[in-house]
């Protein structure tokens, strides 16, 4: 998602030859709006959460962790749990 939105390499990733800060096909850049949804929407829309905005900067988006994630209804990974 990340580099959807940036088009740069995800900070920390170990093979970036330049470092990461090299944007690369920079017309190609999609709204975060625009990312999430296609990563996500056809859950968020069965969750009722599709209208949920997101205010995270973008170069922030590779640092995100996924709290908790649901499948048929269970839940299936839980960060804050440990």
């Amino acid at each position: 998602m990340h580099v959807a939105v940036n088009r740069t390499v995800p900070p920390g990733y170990p093979y970036a030859a330049d470092g990461g800060g090299k944007v690369f096909l920079p017309t190609e850049r999609l709204r975060l709006h625009d990312a999430i949804a296609a990563y996500t929407i056809g859950s968020a829309w069965v969750n009722h959460a599709d209208d949920v905005c997101f205010t995270i900067p973008s170069d922030e988006i590779a640092l995100a962790n996924v709290d908790l994630t649901f499948a048929s209804g269970q839940l299936v990974h839980d960060r804050l749990s440990g």
